[in-house]
Parts: structure tokens; sequence; C-alpha cells
């Protein structure tokens, strides 16, 4: 299970940490980043794979984060997580090119699944 490249982007570096070394262990390929604007200075377009992303964030959330890579016309999959979301942040979320929204805490099972789907 090495593929797809699995990127986390999360400003707090132990939630970042943790969901790194769970999928590494799990058998994905994973690159954690603690800003979107660090994940936007390292990423190739070349290397495709799955952007998980927290929603809020300083530098840049996650919302502009997937806009930017819309605009760019990006192929990777975008799931987006919070602890703060309702149906109009959901919406904006979709709208701006995730496939996922998930909000935390989640289940590890049903991010496998997502991430099953997406692959």
């Amino acid at each position: 299970m090495s593929d797809p490249l699995i990127y986390v982007v999360d400003d707090d570096e132990p939630t970042r940490q943790s969901l790194c070394y769970v999928l590494e262990i799990l058998g994905y390929n994973v690159t954690g980043f603690g800003s979107a604007t660090a994940f936007l200075e390292q990423w190739s377009e070349a290397a495709g794979g799955i952007l998980i992303s927290d929603i809020r964030m300083p530098d840049l959330d996650g919302i502009s984060l997937a806009r930017r890579l819309r605009d760019r016309g990006a192929s990777l999959q975008i799931i987006l997580v919070s602890g703060h979301t309702d149906a109009m942040i959901r919406r904006e979320a979709i709208e701006a090119g995730a496939a996922v929204v998930l909000e935390k805490p989640f289940e590890l099972d049903v991010l496998v699944a997502e991430l099953g789907c997406l692959a």
C-alpha cells in the first residue's frame, strides 16, 4: 500500500506527527508540513497524491489552499479536516475542490476508507 503519496498539512505539530505516524504504520508514503505555505513551497504537481489538510491554520487556511491548488489545475485529491465545521464551511470546502470534509476528532477507519475511495 505504498501508493498514493499522502501529504498532511496541519499547524498543530502533535496532531500532524500522530497522523503521519499512523498512516506510515498502515503502509502509506506520508510527508507532513506545518503550514500550507511550506507545502506549496515544496510540492510538485508531478508527484500527485492525496492532501489531508486542516481547515483552520494561521498562515493560509485549508480552504484557501484547496482553491490555490484548484486554480493551478492540481490533480491532488483533497481531504479537509476541522474541529469546527458547519454546512457553510462544508459547502465552501467542496466548492474549493475538497473531495471529503471530516470533522475532528474522526475515526481512523473513516479516514482510511476515504483514502481507499480516493486512491
